[in-house]
């Protein structure tokens, strides 16, 4: 199967000359226009179901954008396995990202008053 090849800066600009579209770094849009780079970090698949372990044995960053149903799943997969992350840069929704945080203190705070019985 032939895939389109629209990493590259003419096929951007021509996509948006066609649609007369434009981008503004205001608003953070850009285009990753190095085909070298999207066939190093692009992964098709269902994470849940690939074998991560089998795709890196050397050091790597996960950056991802992560749908509210699965986060959590998708997160401590990753960490489980123990690989070889070195950095993992998220967006997750709000309600997320506080629940994370709101764990990340109580376990704090359980440490402290654990701390506190001795």
């Amino acid at each position: 199967m032939l895939h389109p090849q629209i990493a590259n800066l003419s096929a951007t600009r021509h996509i948006l000359k066609t649609f007369n579209l434009r981008a503004s770094k205001k608003f953070g849009q850009n285009f990753l226009i190095d085909s070298e780079i999207v066939e190093k970090i692009v992964i098709q698949g269902d994470i849940l179901k690939i074998n991560v372990a089998d795709l890196f044995q050397k050091n790597f960053k996960v950056v991802a954008n992560l749908p509210y149903y699965i986060t959590t799943q998708i997160l401590l997969n990753l960490i489980e396995k123990n690989l070889p992350i070195t950095k993992i840069v998220t967006m997750v929704q709000k309600e997320v990202a506080e629940r994370i945080i709101s764990s990340l203190i109580k376990k704090s705070a359980n440490k402290i008053a654990g701390g506190m019985n001795y």
